[in-house]
């Protein structure tokens, strides 16, 4: 009697927990109704995609070693790619800086191509010239040569007229050579 009563009970609650069960899929039944086409219309999508994947799949065996083989290099470049993030950042505010100079600078740059642009015949006519003062400077050469020991020369009378006339050499020749640079 002892059994039949478990049995019983094992009957009812496995006749409940049926009961229960088939209430909780009936939500499910529409949902898989819902679906069914959708599944349908993936099946040949599914098929196709089958004899790519096993194409692939050599492919990807190969690429697993090389991708093993990156991943030290990738974990060994991020610090570096960090410090070149916290760069650009730093470089942001620079750049922007810039391209509001380059900004101001703009209408600057365009008053002044038109005086460069008159400024050319005049630099082509001073070439000639530029050319007599670069033999100028060559022929001072030999003259400051002489002069500068003369001019360091203690207690002489005319020391004082040497050494104005080196400066004076020197400052035509520093003259020329920014002119001609």
């Amino acid at each position: 009697q002892k059994n039949s009563f478990w049995l019983i009970h094992a009957v009812l609650t496995i006749s409940s927990c049926s009961t229960s069960l088939d209430s909780a899929a009936e939500p499910l039944k529409s949902i898989i109704e819902h679906l069914e086409p959708t599944i349908e219309h993936l099946e040949p999508v599914i098929e196709h995609l089958e004899p790519v994947i096993e194409h692939l799949e050599p492919v990807i065996e190969h690429l697993e070693p090389v991708i093993e083989h990156l991943e030290p290099v990738i974990e060994h470049l991020k610090p570096v790619t960090e410090h070149l993030e916290s760069v650009i950042e730093h470089l942001e505010p620079v750049i922007e800086h810039l391209e509001l100079v380059v900004e101001h600078l703009e209408p600057v740059i365009e008053h002044l191509e038109p005086v460069i642009e008159h400024l050319e015949p005049a630099i082509e006519h001073l070439k000639p010239v530029i050319e007599h003062l670069e033999l100028v400077v060559e022929h001072l050469e030999p003259v400051v040569e002489h002069l500068e020991p003369v001019a360091e020369r203690p207690n002489m009378p005319r020391t004082l007229i040497v050494s104005q006339l080196l400066d004076r050499t020197l400052k035509v020749k520093h003259l020329v050579f920014f002119l001609v640079k």
